[in-house]
Order: structure tokens, then sequence, then C-alpha cells
């Protein structure tokens, strides 16, 4: 079990901390239950998880935007939805949620300012190299009926609700009991960061994938992380419209 306050990793039997003295009241991790059941499961979910990155790279540019985007989160929402139903009841725990004003605080002013962050970080490095910026979602939802109302749908919501219960509710529930916090935190996030297509915005998609894994780890609930996941992917989407309109 990993201190909050230092960072040490214990034994999952110890209530105070061996190097600062703190009591221990996150996750116990019980290093006996590694049975076959959560290994498997473990294995056959990063290997839906793997296949789905694959076959999305294959798909992204001959399919419409739209069918895509169905396409791509039906995927992802049928994976979720059966491993939920082998673990309900771990699964279940994670929307336990005790709101506490600080970390919200961080997240509603956070969000939006590392979006714009990376965004000009983004642009800063396209013109570096000599790539045109344009937004991406603008070009692909200029053609639809409400460029808005599906932007907000594939852009904020459906990727914050359905990558949080997958890589930080289920995925994560798994590796913790196969491993240890921090290896959970860094596979769950470096997985997350390949799913996005993105080879050129790996680096902050893996830091925002350990961010979000920490949130997770460090609160106990799912919460936290999708209320940052929606705010940060609709500030992306409508910076983008703003600055590429102007």
């Amino acid at each position: 079990m990993q201190c909050s306050r230092c960072g040490k990793d214990n034994f999952p039997d110890v209530s105070f901390c061996i190097e600062c003295g703190l009591q221990l009241r996150g996750e116990r991790i019980d290093y006996n239950d590694l049975n076959k059941k959560y290994f498997t499961q473990s294995i056959v979910l990063i290997v839906c998880i793997v296949l789905i990155i694959l076959s999305s790279f294959r798909i992204v540019n001959s399919l419409p935007f739209l069918v895509h985007e169905y396409l791509y989160n039906g995927l992802l929402v049928l994976t979720t939805l059966v491993f939920v139903i082998l673990d309900f009841n771990e699964f279940a725990k994670l929307f336990r949620f005790s709101p506490r004003l600080i970390p919200l605080l961080q997240i509603l002013f956070g969000a939006p300012l590392l979006a714009l962050l990376v965004i000009y970080i983004a642009r800063y490095l396209n013109y570096a190299i000599g790539i045109e910026t344009h937004s991406y979602y603008e070009n692909y939802l200029l053609n639809t009926s409400n460029m808005y109302f599906y932007g907000i749908l594939f852009v904020a919501f459906l990727p914050g609700f359905i990558e949080e219960f997958l890589f930080r509710g289920i995925l994560f529930n798994h590796l913790l009991k196969l491993t240890k916090p921090k290896a959970t935190i860094l596979i769950s996030g470096i997985l997350f960061s390949f799913i996005h297509f993105s080879i050129f915005s790996l680096v902050w998609l893996t830091a925002i994938g350990l961010f979000l894994g920490y949130l997770r780890l460090r609160y106990r609930t799912i919460w936290y992380g999708i209320f940052f996941h929606v705010l940060y992917n609709a500030s992306i989407f409508f910076i983008e419209i703003y600055m590429n309109s102007q």
C-alpha cells in the first residue's frame, strides 16, 4: 500500500507508513489474491484494448467521422460492459463519492488551463516542423447537422465517461490485484495515451493518464477523473474552435 504523504510502498498488512508514520487509509492490496481469475481477465482485457487501438488506427481515415466515432465508442462500451459484469461489485465501489472542495477547484481551473497550454505547445511544435495547424474537430464536424452537439458528445462526454470506466475503472481494479500502485498507474496511463491515435502527443497524453491514475488511487473514486476528463476535452474542443475562427 502506497503512502499518500511520502509515496513509500508499504506491506499490505500495515496500518501506519514505515517511512513517515502516516495512518494508511487508502486501498489495501492483498498480494495473496494473485489468482488465475484476475490474471486471465487482465490479459484478455489488455489484448482487447490493443486490438481496438490497432483497428482504429487502420480505419480512422477510411470512414466518415461519425461512423468511426460510433464504431470506436461502441467497441469501448462493449468491452467495458463485459468486464463490468465479470467484476461488478469492485467496479460499483468506484462510484462512492464524498466531494472535496480543494481537488474540485483544482480540476475546475486546472483542466482548462492545461488544455490551453497543450494547444499552444502543439501549435508551436507544428509550426517548428512546418506543419500547418488546423482544427481536427472542426474539419470533421462542420458538415454535421449540429457541430457543437456532436462535438460535446464525441469529444467530451463519451470519452470522459467511457475511457474512465475502462482505464481507471476496470483495468485499474484488475491491475491493482496483480501489481503495485505505481505500476498500475503507469500501465493504465500508457495504454490510455496510445488509444488516442496520436504519436505526436504521446508525452502529454501519458502525463494526463498518469495524473488521472493518481486521482483514482488517491481518492478511491472514479468521479474526479471523469470531471477532469470531460472538462479538459470540452476545453480543447471550444478553444480549438475559437482559435480557428479568428
